[in-house]
């Protein structure tokens, strides 16, 4: 690479993106945790005191929120998207279902915001692991094996009859 592109060698990734990197060279992977972030979590916000199995959807509610209430509310659902943007995939979907109602939100998306939280504090040694079965041998004529899935429902949200899908991509099964 550094044939190619000016760069300097600083040894192994420790950070990025506020995540912390976790190696076993041994068996050849790596995992990415924001546990920083999610004690953010617990100093910042007042979580439910019950732990989750799962990290939920929102249920209805009409009260809404006051403009104190509501700038927790941004600020929380802020700190999830970058979360699961960078290391808790698995929280993706109920984090676009309380991200949506961004412009309007009501107690039970608060509710729910704190209830996903409170999952990812009880679950913060979750992260985004990395694994590939194959080393690059840095030659140019090395195969990378690149696979990616897919999945979407079609009109499946009631009230706008939009679809919503996603995708993934793997590079030598990472």
């Amino acid at each position: 690479m550094k044939h190619y592109f000016e760069s300097d060698k600083t040894g192994k990734l420790k950070e990025y993106v506020g995540s912390k990197a976790k190696y076993n060279e041994k068996e050849g992977w790596m995992k990415l945790t924001q546990l920083v972030l999610i004690q953010s979590f617990e100093d910042e916000f007042n979580l439910p005191k019950s732990s989750y199995k799962t990290a939920g959807t929102p249920g209805k509610s009409d009260v809404k929120l006051n403009e104190e209430e509501y700038g927790e509310y941004r600020k929380g659902v802020s700190k999830l998207i970058n979360l699961a943007d960078n290391s808790r995939l698995n929280i993706l979907n109920p984090v676009r279902e309380v991200a949506r109602h961004g412009l309007d939100p009501s107690l039970a998306h608060m509710n729910e915001v704190l209830q996903i939280m409170r999952y990812c504090v009880d679950t913060k040694e979750y992260g985004l692991f990395f694994n590939p079965y194959g080393e690059w041998d840095g030659t140019a004529d090395f195969f990378f094996n690149i696979t990616g899935r897919s999945d979407s429902t079609y009109g499946s949200r009631k009230d706008t009859m939009m679809s919503v899908s996603g995708w993934s991509c793997e590079i030598i099964g990472a």
